[in-house]
């Protein structure tokens, strides 16, 4: 059993990897705009799907991101055991998966949207430029932690989806509807 303290102290090492490096930034900003972005449009559009135009547009992202983290740890460590470099192989794998599945629909497009949506797509994208830059460890404590963070984001998205609207209310006004 992991104990209290050292789940906090892999919380610590998460949110230093996000200022250990400030260049960081020049990464994860544009992830973090465009997850905001998606997520507060989808959220005051209700009417408005996901499709899989924007999974595949998520996933095409989501393995440009990848592609440029292996680019980091090869550099860093070449072909060596990293566990970064299995790691980033692993999502590198699973955004051509999605891309493959987006571009085919080879899924039902409520699960599409599910599994290359904002929330997974993104916090990946997020994971991949800290790992791949080496400013997080790959430990069980964070991966528990990440987990968690996951979970609490999601809820935290479907919090504010549910209490945004008024946008999509108005359009359908102007275009005669009844709001939703």
């Amino acid at each position: 059993m992991i104990s209290t303290d050292v789940l906090v102290e892999a919380l610590y090492q998460i949110g230093d990897a996000f200022t250990t490096d400030l260049g960081v930034w020049w990464f994860l900003a544009p992830v973090f705009l465009l997850w905001i972005a998606m997520e507060v449009y989808l959220g005051e559009y209700k009417k408005e799907q996901w499709g899989f135009s924007s999974s595949l547009a998520n996933s095409i992202s989501f393995t440009w991101i990848n592609i440029v983290s292996l680019r980091f740890i090869f550099l860093e460590s070449g072909y060596s055991e990293d566990p970064r470099l299995w790691l980033a192989f692993s999502f590198l794998m699973y955004g051509f998966l999605l891309i493959y599945l987006s571009f085919l629909h080879a899924l039902p497009q409520r699960l599409t949207a599910i599994v290359a949506g904002p929330t997974p797509v993104y916090f990946l994208s997020v994971l991949s430029v800290l790992w791949g830059q080496g400013l997080l460890a790959i430990s069980l404590p964070i991966v528990i932690d990440l987990a968690i963070a996951y979970v609490v984001i999601w809820l935290f998205w479907k919090f504010v989806k549910s209490r945004l609207g008024i946008l999509g209310e108005v359009e359908a006004v102007k275009k005669g509807e009844a709001p939703l």
